[in-house]
């Protein structure tokens, strides 16, 4: 959040750190609609003459309507999903025990 808040384009810049807990919750855990309500915020930040106003936040994150049909896509994208998680690796042994050599050793 920090390097977030530090590319703000506005001088006045939102305290977002002191609510990165909040943040997650409002964009569902999803980067994309983080950087949404962020732009989004900011925009109107500086429709404002680049004075910041709280409500801006509130108006920018989305409506909790909205919210419930992500979820929902996303909980039904997880569970289309969950099944492939388990069964062969994307490596073989011998290209598996390759890539741990390299971590280990630094060696290409």
């Amino acid at each position: 959040m920090a390097k977030l808040q530090a590319k703000w384009p506005s001088e006045q810049v939102p305290n977002f750190v002191q609510i990165s807990d909040a943040l997650p919750e409002a964009s569902l855990g999803c980067i994309g609609l983080l950087k949404s309500l962020l732009l989004d915020a900011s925009a109107m930040q500086l429709r404002n003459g680049g004075e910041w106003n709280p409500q801006f936040l509130k108006k920018a994150a989305k409506a909790s309507k909205i919210r419930d049909l992500i979820r929902k896509e996303i909980e039904a994208g997880e569970a289309k999903v969950r099944d492939a998680l388990y069964g062969e690796s994307f490596w073989d042994e011998a290209t598996f025990s390759k890539l741990v050599h390299q971590m280990e050793t630094g060696n290409a």
